[in-house]
Order: C-alpha cells, then sequence, then structure tokens
C-alpha cells in the first residue's frame, strides 16, 4: 500500500511539474504583431555563468527561475521570498511583474526580472532597495542557444551605520552577455 501511495504522488507532482498552471501568471507576454510564443522556446534555458535560469511556458510565461546569481529560486505564482544567506544574514526578497517580449521576425527575445523590494540582514550592514534587470538579444536560428545581453537597474539604500544610497552610473551598461542554453527535457 505505501508503494502504491508513493507511485500516485509521484504521478501527481510529475503532472503538476509538466502541465499544471497557475492561475495567475509571472510575466506580461507580448508578442510582437499579436503572434504567439514559439512553443519551441518552451522549456529550462540555463545561463553559463551567474546562476541564472528561467522555465518558459509554451504560452512565454516563466513558471520558475533562478535569479539574482543564484540567491532565489523563483516558482510562480509565489511572490515573496526569505533566504537565508548562512552566516552572512538573511533576507526577504517582494518580486514584481515581469515582462517577457519576443519579436518573431528576427527572433529578439527579451525578458524584465523585476525584484521590486529586497531587505538583507547581514553581520555588519543592512541594506535595501529593488532592482530590474533586462536580458536581450535575438535567440539561435536552431532554438538552442540564446546569447543575451545583460542590463541591470539597481536601487540600493545601506541603512546603517548611516543611510546612504550607492549610486549606479547606468553607462556601466550592459554588464556582459551570458549565453542561455535550452536544456533537453529529462526522460
Amino acid at each position: 500500500m505505501k508503494q502504491v501511495l508513493s507511485f500516485l504522488l509521484f504521478g501527481v507532482w510529475l503532472a503538476c511539474f509538466g502541465g499544471c498552471r497557475t492561475a495567475e501568471p509571472i510575466a506580461d507576454v507580448i508578442v510582437e504583431g499579436n503572434g504567439r510564443f514559439p512553443a519551441s522556446l518552451a522549456g529550462m534555458w540555463t545561463a553559463n555563468k551567474g546562476n541564472w535560469q528561467f522555465v518558459f511556458e509554451p504560452d512565454g510565461d516563466i513558471s520558475a527561475a533562478v535569479i539574482n546569481e543564484g540567491l532565489i529560486k523563483v516558482e510562480a505564482p509565489t511572490k515573496e521570498y526569505r533566504i537565508s544567506l548562512q552566516d552572512f544574514g538573511s533576507g526577504v526578497y517582494e518580486l514584481g511583474r515581469w515582462t517577457v517580449q519576443y519579436w518573431p521576425q528576427n527572433r529578439e527575445l527579451t525578458v524584465e526580472v523585476v525584484v521590486a523590494h529586497f531587505h538583507l540582514d547581514m553581520p555588519e550592514y543592512v541594506i535595501e532597495g529593488r532592482s530590474r534587470d533586462v536580458f536581450v538579444c535575438p535567440v539561435s536560428e536552431d532554438g538552442r542557444t540564446w546569447r543575451a545581453e545583460w542590463f541591470m537597474f539597481p536601487q540600493i539604500t545601506v541603512l546603517n551605520p548611516d543611510p546612504r544610497e550607492l549610486r549606479f552610473d547606468p553607462n556601466s551598461n550592459p554588464r556582459g552577455m551570458l549565453t542561455f542554453t535550452k536544456q533537453e527535457a529529462a526522460g
């Protein structure tokens, strides 16, 4: 009986992992010309550095992601994440509305990741702010790689010992190139 129950629970988990959708999408999906997001781009895309990862659904929504240099593992529709930085403190991240845009004529994909607010308690500092990361460039013709320029727009305030805003020069963008590769589905 225990094996049957375990098998049934695994089947429910597998079905949801492969196809359950939440009522509230994490991203606004925009396809130029009122077209459809290419179903061939659905799946997990992993960056070559920085631990970034996106899981696109067939409609272009993002159902899961790893953001902020691997600090946060996002699963829609959760909007708030509490993290432990081990010996370095803890934090809270609140997500904003994300955007996925696709232009079929040149295969250009843009993903905007919005953290509406974060608060980090560390041994020597307390930091809070918000951020916006944008990844943009065409997907390869074979639909397997996406070499994206990474633009970053943080607003960070150090709260102690004296509150001060950390200045970020937007002219220092793009932060670099990340090569995302579509991962083969397990099976």
